[in-house]
C-alpha cells in the first residue's frame, strides 16, 4: 500500500504540488480562483484548460475530491484535498477534507 502512495507522489510534478499546496492552504478552492491564484501570486500564465486537466488527474489519483456547493440558485464546484489518501476509499464529503 505504502509503495502505491510512494509511486503516485513521485510522479507529481512542480504544477501538480503548486495545485495540491494552494488546495491545502484555501481548505478548498474553485477552478477560477486557483487559475488567478496560480497566474496572479505565482507571476506566470498558465492555460486554464492546463489546470483543469491536472485537476481531472488529481481527482483520479484520490488526492483531492470535489463538492457542488449551493448559493441559492447558484451552484460552484470546489476542490479540496483529501486528507485520507489514496487508499482507495472515497472521502467523507460530509466533512471539510
Amino acid at each position: 500500500m505504502f509503495k502505491k502512495i510512494d509511486t503516485i507522489k513521485s510522479s507529481l510534478d512542480d504544477l501538480d504540488i503548486l495545485i495540491l499546496n494552494i488546495i491545502k492552504k484555501n481548505a478548498g478552492i474553485s477552478a477560477s480562483l486557483l487559475n488567478f491564484q496560480i497566474n496572479h501570486d505565482h507571476n506566470t500564465t498558465i492555460n486554464p484548460a492546463i489546470i483543469l486537466s491536472r485537476l481531472d488527474r488529481l481527482l483520479d489519483l484520490r488526492l483531492i475530491y470535489n463538492k457542488t456547493e449551493q448559493v441559492g440558485k447558484y451552484s460552484s464546484r470546489r476542490f479540496y484535498y483529501n486528507h485520507q489518501g489514496t487508499h482507495g476509499k472515497d472521502p467523507d464529503l460530509t466533512s471539510n477534507g
